[in-house]
């Protein structure tokens, strides 16, 4: 299922699937777009200790490279959720750094 919704002129996309919420927007530091699921959430106090290398069940580089791979294009991701409420990562595109598909029109950087 997917839904679109304007706020102050400006679209968000989301996706929904099983517990899943995939969206698509704006901030004012550029493009948003945010997963979110409904599972166990990150205690408010272990947000930055996430993202280290070594931390997790497996290899514990998943959160730590997409976090260096991301920055190393200037985009950040962080983990904003609610406790209780599921977790919420949210990565951000800088303004002016994102490309739109040519098909649609614009093909450059920067806000539409």
């Amino acid at each position: 299922m997917a839904r679109v919704l304007v706020v102050d002129d400006k679209a968000i996309i989301t996706m929904q699937r099983a517990d899943c919420i995939i969206s698509l927007g704006h901030k004012a530091a550029g493009r948003a777009s945010t997963v979110e699921d409904a599972g166990n959430s990150i205690p408010a106090g272990q947000k930055d200790q996430i993202f280290p290398r070594g931390l997790g069940k497996h290899t514990g580089l998943g959160l730590y490279l997409s976090r260096e791979i991301l920055a190393i294009a200037g985009i950040t991701i962080t983990e904003n959720g609610v406790p209780g409420k599921g977790a919420r990562f949210e990565i951000t595109v800088p303004k002016g750094e994102w490309r739109m598909n040519p098909d649609t029109g614009n093909g450059h950087r920067g806000e539409p």
